[in-house]
């Protein structure tokens, strides 16, 4: 009988993709693959070969990948699904192993239309997962706001949307049932960019207005569980903001039933956008935050600042993460801390802010979504597109320690030729264009992110992407 022989070889990183070379001896955070006899990368920031396709998972589904949530041990991403008539809300589920759950929806799929029109654009930006384990989507819908809500299994659930609270769902027009679109008074478009759940079920979401001859302003609205907005909040369920945009929302919880509410986007101030964070009581009020008489905390960055994503310690600090200009009219991810009650974290790496930089200077990156993991360390994920024109838009990652510190142990990429680690990754799908769009810490402190991956058509779909923490 002949014995099947192996070849172990290292992989020298480059992004996610492998150089073999010959090697006697490997390290504790490889191990070699028994099929290709290739090591496969098994620390921190490295995919996880259980999921997917070594780590990756790129489905079927035509679209941009938004959100990600769980549901239990299933995996929710939506985002906007385009079929022949036009771009709908999408919802895809997947099993924990990256399979997509074949028991949801239409073989894994739910897409809704919110009018019977072609052309019409709608999409799914967000997602949370309400107390009754059914789940909440929002977006936009034809330029306006837009939000639906599904059962366990993938249909709409028939309690949300109504008219008017306490009638009989089947009084109502069927097109209304489980899905709400709102077009608020003067604006001209409106979108939910960010949106959480509270402990009553009820639907707290930011995004933007755009009403005619006017830039935009700052979204902040309440919605009951039935998906009707929230007249107690703010003012008839809409607070006021200083903002351009929200992007994002979280929330300080003050005892098991109330909570503050902390919103992160961008202002402009003297002609430029810049970083703005302000926190707003449970009824929709602006409290007093920072050293600033309007509630409002505004970075001062040299170029143009947007914070696009917001977490939230054990201790109630406020960590940001967003994207800044560098002098050479690239972009870098930041991350930077301010206490509960706005004021900046000096003590944060290097005066309160730094930036991380993938590939070289000249790359570009722009976050989207940041997590802290069971050791409060800070995971920041978005998109790195290398300088070198022939090489196309990667999944990229980056964790920091608490002080702001990148994490060396974290990733395998090292930065020009100095060969210091710098505590990022990057992820290659076959050289194609890929856009991560949110990102969360698993059960498992896994790290899973969402996005969209473009095949050879220049078509999008649905993707997910699963890293040991």
């Amino acid at each position: 009988m002949m014995k099947k022989m192996y070849v172990l070889v290292a992989c020298i990183s480059i992004g996610n993709d492998c150089v073999a070379k010959k090697t006697a001896t490997h390290s504790p955070r490889q191990r070699p693959d028994m099929d290709t006899g290739f090591f496969i990368q098994t620390g921190p920031g490295r995919l996880d070969s259980s999921f997917g396709n070594q780590g990756k998972v790129v489905t079927d589904f035509i679209g941009q990948g938004n959100g990600v949530t769980l549901q239990g041990s299933k995996i929710i991403e939506v985002g906007q699904v385009i079929d022949t008539i036009g771009k709908h809300f999408g919802v895809a589920r997947f099993n924990n192993n990256g399979s997509v759950d074949q028991g949801f929806g239409e073989d894994g799929l739910v897409t809704t239309p919110f009018v019977q029109e072609d052309l019409i654009v709608d999409s799914a930006n967000t997602v949370v997962i309400k107390k009754n384990n059914t789940i909440a989507t929002a977006g936009f819908s034809d330029a306006v706001i837009a939000a639906a809500n599904y059962n366990i299994d993938g249909t709409l659930n028939p309690h949300f949307g109504l008219p008017v609270p306490g009638t009989d769902p089947e009084d109502n027009d069927p097109e209304r049932i489980g899905k709400i679109s709102i077009r608020l008074l003067n604006a001209i478009q409106s979108e939910i960019k960010s949106m959480v759940t509270d402990s009553q079920g009820r639907l707290i979401a930011g995004g933007y207005r755009r009403d005619p001859c006017t830039p935009d302003k700052g979204l902040l609205m309440r919605y009951t569980p039935e998906g009707i907005i929230d007249t107690t909040f703010g003012n008839d369920g809409e607070a006021e903001t200083l903002f351009e945009q929200i992007k994002d929302v979280a929330l300080i919880k003050k005892s098991s039933n109330h909570y503050d509410i902390v919103v992160v986007g961008y202002a402009t101030i003297s002609n430029k956008r810049q970083l703005a964070v302000a926190k707003y009581t449970e009824q929709g009020e602006q409290y007093p935050f920072g050293n600033t008489t309007n509630g409002l905390v505004t970075s001062q960055f040299p170029r143009e600042t947007e914070a696009v994503a917001v977490a939230i310690d054990k201790d109630d600090t406020i960590v940001i993460l967003g994207t800044t200009k560098s002098t050479v009219n690239t972009s870098y991810f930041f991350v930077t801390e301010y206490t509960s009650n706005g004021i900046l974290n000096k003590s944060f790496a290097y005066r309160g802010t730094p930036l991380t930089v993938f590939f070289d200077p000249k790359s570009s990156a722009q976050a989207q979504a940041v997590a802290l993991d069971t050791n409060e360390r800070i995971v920041m994920v978005g998109t790195a597109t290398p300088a070198e024109s022939n090489l196309k838009a990667r999944f990229a990652l980056a964790r920091a320690k608490r002080n702001g510190k990148l994490d060396a142990t974290f990733g395998d990429e090292t930065l020009g030729t100095s060969g210091q680690r710098t505590g990022t990754t990057t992820t290659s799908f076959d050289n194609q264009s890929a856009i991560a769009q949110d990102a969360l810490i698993d059960n498992n402190n896994k790290i899973l992110v969402a996005g969209y991956v473009y095949d050879t058509l220049s078509e999008p779909h649905f993707a997910l992407a699963r890293y040991n923490s």
